[in-house]
């Protein structure tokens, strides 16, 4: 292979490595399965193997970049040259024009695994010196920073390091249901729950709005490019139960029977299909429901945990995440507001009142 392609990938994972070394090795190979099967999808050809905290990709697929930016367990990964030991310092001399390109300052940061009968600072300077004189060295702010990680009797080079999403490889964490309704916080919580490392499946409480629905259906697809599988879908008639309760409930308490019902709803699929808790979009104090008062008596409904990943986030920590992630612009697809929501909803509801 010509030696001036970028033939390899190099792959870093960061939590993983606080495992203990049995679960580090499962975690690793469901990290691996994950690419896979996200490059087969794609129809991308390459070969995969491991390296001391790294993996190694075998591709000259330019597309593979777009899909490991979407793989979860992954912090960083750079396009690389991989050679022999004893090809280093002619690999250097020859093709320092091809590394640096039109830049003036560089800096080489070497690092080694295994035994040699070098430092890693003695192979910096001998590549250095390859490197002619109208290039200056700038440790502080380069303009180019060449890595070479050496290992055993291979070499890896590259210039840049691309950032991936950082969590957990998707199915180290269990299952987890999502009550989605397509807007921004749900969204960007499912998203969240698929960082550290959960399979997710999703429920829709139907009100019968048909643009509601269709955004529902778009988010799922979207959610679907992290997750790198189908994501199971539910569905439930709410409007039905809405329409009973505006008769019989106070207006101004509407919401809490309004959301009770989602998670007794949610709780009876989560133990059909074994997922281990409920995950809402949920942030505290953002709107009446989401008091604390008014959370302890949604909680009370079901028997399984509830889980709330944005409760700590304001609205725009929440929107920023989702127009990172690619969530925000679906979020914000025109639907009519909903019709039973109250003018002054309460926000101190007592669990004895609602009972």
């Amino acid at each position: 292979m010509n030696k001036l392609e970028k033939n390899e990938i190099i792959v870093r994972y960061s939590e993983i490595f606080l495992k203990s070394e049995p679960v580090k090795k499962i975690f690793i190979k469901k990290l691996i399965n994950n690419i896979s099967n996200s490059l087969k999808k794609n129809k991308i050809k390459f070969s995969v193997y491991t390296k001391r905290g790294r993996i190694f990709i075998k591709t000259e697929n330019k597309k593979t970049e777009k899909l490991l930016k979407k793989i979860f367990g992954i912090v960083s990964f750079s396009f690389c040259y991989h050679i022999k030991l004893n090809e280093l310092e002619n690999f250097f001399e020859k093709n320092y024009i091809k590394l640096l390109g039109n830049k003036k300052t560089f800096a080489i940061r070497t690092t080694r695994t295994g035994k040699h009968d070098f430092t890693s600072k003695e192979m910096t300077i001998r590549l250095a010196d390859k490197i002619p004189d109208k290039y200056k060295v700038d440790l502080t702010q380069p303009e180019v920073t060449i890595y070479i990680e050496i290992r055993d009797k291979d070499v890896y080079i590259y210039t840049e390091k691309i950032n991936g999403p950082g969590g957990m490889p998707v199915g180290t964490a269990g299952k987890v249901l999502v009550l989605l309704s397509g807007g921004i916080d749900s969204a960007v919580a499912a998203w969240m729950m698929m960082k550290r490392g959960c399979i997710i499946e999703v429920a829709y409480a139907d009100d019968k709005n048909k643009d509601k629905k269709k955004r529902f259906l778009k988010m799922v697809k979207e959610l679907e490019k992290w997750s790198n599988c189908k994501i199971k879908k539910h569905t439930f008639n709410h409007k039905k139960y809405l329409d009973k309760m505006i008769k019989k409930v106070p207006r101004n308490l509407i919401c809490i029977f309004c959301k009770r019902q989602m998670y007794r709803i949610a709780e009876k699929i989560a133990k059909k299909e074994e997922c281990k808790a409920i995950v809402t979009g949920e942030s505290l104090g953002q709107v009446a429901s989401q008091t604390l008062d008014n959370l302890a008596v949604l909680d009370q409904a079901v028997s399984i945990p509830v889980l709330r990943p944005l409760i700590g986030f304001d609205k725009q920590e929440i929107i920023q995440i989702a127009r990172q992630i690619g969530t925000y612009d679906i979020s914000s697809l025109k639907v009519e507001e909903c019709d039973y929501v109250p003018k002054k909803p309460r926000t101190n509801v007592k669990l004895d009142e609602i009972k």
